[in-house]
């Protein structure tokens, strides 16, 4: 939930807002995967450069941000399989968020909210490992669910129903 925080902070406050901008680092420096995925579902082509915005640097960099984040988590004092499964279910959340909330991620307003918040995030570097999330494994029971359950989960009118139909 701390993309959708920050991004209703960055709603209601704007981009030069502080909160906003330390509640979308601070969600990037938690779940670094979440922003490559965001662009993916939203179809934003982070292929291309533009002069506003280099997706594919700052990628790499949350990208590489997150495989230490994991081997942090695999190496640590914690049971590798007991690690395995609470990864397992953070990345189960991080779908299921992908795929519900992806739409809202499309505007030109919060994409450039988004590289610049993605951008001061990675340029910051890990010098010690007290700066990772500890590993919450409450997150454990989200192991089971799958995907695909949610995608009818909200109800949508089809494309060719007529919303001023009464008989709706």
């Amino acid at each position: 939930w701390a993309y959708s925080y920050a991004l209703a902070l960055f709603r209601v406050y704007g981009a030069e807002s502080e909160k906003a901008n330390e509640a979308m680092q601070s969600a990037i420096q938690s779940f670094p995967s979440v922003v490559g995925l965001i662009l993916q579902a939203a179809e934003v082509d982070t292929a291309g450069r533009s002069f506003r915005r280099d997706w594919i640097t700052v990628v790499d960099k949350a990208t590489e941000r997150q495989s230490r984040l994991r081997n942090f988590y695999l190496s640590g004092g914690t049971d590798t399989i007991t690690a395995t499964a609470a990864i397992q279910a953070i990345d189960n959340i991080v779908r299921i968020f992908v795929k519900l909330s992806a739409k809202v991620w499309g505007d030109d307003d919060v994409l450039q909210f988004l590289y610049d918040n993605l951008c001061k995030a990675v340029a910051q570097q890990i010098v010690d490992t007290s700066e990772f999330p500890p590993l919450q494994l409450a997150v454990m029971r989200y192991a089971r669910l799958r995907t695909s359950e949610w995608e009818t989960r909200i109800q949508q009118l089809p494309e060719d129903a007529n919303i001023v139909d009464p008989g709706l």
